[in-house]
């Protein structure tokens, strides 16, 4: 036999540490084969099984329980939870303690009281936000009411929970936070950065919003000084002028526009009628049905007058 031909030994597969913590792991070929962060091949135990995510309760409990690994799958830049990997028995044991725990009035309760302590701290937050950007913008006294709307107007587009904004991020201070948030609403406000069609070049839109930042601070620099201008130059002013938007996340703006969509078409397809098939024929359907084929209506069998040929086929909606 060959080199070429030789199979090259499996490397060991170390056995589980107890009291191990968390272990990130990624899939292989072999459905009970994963590797960890340094490359090295963990074999699943027989009695070890998968928890899905969506319970982050059972999740936190199932981790500190003990030895479990965390699965992820990269997609790209992203990476993707999987669920769970931990002993069966294990899983099974704190789901119904959690199911007891979730029946009891008493735990409906506790739930309550922290959403009402979370609102109360996302308040406070919210206060402490604009206070930042009140003294980052330092606007005169000429402008004192327009630097209050600012602020107003930005810590309401940045601070609500999953706006996904720099303000939400604790990676830097709370200072730079409301100066990177200013700069964001200006960028977006005040000029034409949002309609602007920038070529896919590496470096360039950074340069553009680095371009468009600098503008921004000297916008600013002219509301910091004792002498008015006038309104209708400045494009701050306008911009506060204008009323504000209405908050609505992108998840609740995407799910009513989806709903939407879906409720026009329901209105669109024809009653059933008795005995007949409820399928939206071409004309029903509209945009989504397909084209009408070019040539002739009939189609001839070559005995007898020519047949009618089929309607086209109405393609089914879908969401891609």
């Amino acid at each position: 036999m060959s080199n070429r031909d030789a199979i090259a030994p499996t490397p060991p597969i170390p056995p589980i540490q107890p009291n191990g913590g968390v272990v990130e792991v990624t899939k292989t070929r072999k459905p009970t084969v994963f590797t960890d962060d340094a490359g090295a091949l963990l074999e699943l135990p027989s009695d070890w099984s998968l928890l899905p995510p969506g319970d982050p309760a059972l999740t936190r409990r199932v981790k500190a329980a003990g030895t479990c690994w965390s699965l992820s799958e990269r997609r790209g830049r992203k990476v993707f939870s999987q669920g769970l990997l931990a002993p069966t028995a294990r899983i099974e044991r704190l789901k119904h303690e959690l199911e007891v725990e979730r029946a009891n009035p008493a735990y409906q309760k506790k739930l309550d009281a922290g959403r009402e302590r979370r609102k109360v701290e996302e308040a406070e937050y919210a206060r402490d936000f604009a206070d930042e950007v009140r003294a980052f913008l330092a606007f005169s006294k000429t402008f004192e009411a327009e630097g209050r709307a600012l602020a107003r107007r930005v810590a309401d587009h940045a601070t609500p929970v999953g706006s996904g904004t720099v303000a939400r991020t604790e990676r830097i201070p709370i200072e730079e936070r409301a100066e990177a948030a200013v700069i964001a609403w200006l960028r977006h406000q005040t000029t034409t950065y949002d309609d602007m069609t920038i070529p896919r070049v590496q470096g360039l839109r950074r340069e553009v919003r680095r371009m468009l930042a600098d503008r921004s601070r000297k916008l600013l620099a002219s509301h910091r000084v004792l002498a008015s201008h006038p309104a209708a130059g400045c494009s701050l002013c306008t911009a506060l002028a204008a009323p504000a938007p209405v908050l609505v996340s992108k998840k609740d703006a995407a799910t009513a526009a989806l709903t939407d969509l879906v409720k026009s078409r329901i209105a669109q397809r024809p009653a059933a009628s008795p005995g007949g098939s409820s399928c939206s024929t071409p004309a029903a359907v509209g945009a989504v049905a397909m084209p009408p084929q070019a040539g002739p209506v009939t189609k001839s069998l070559g005995v007898g007058a020519p047949v009618p040929a089929p309607a086209p086929r109405g393609r089914r909606w879908t969401d891609s």
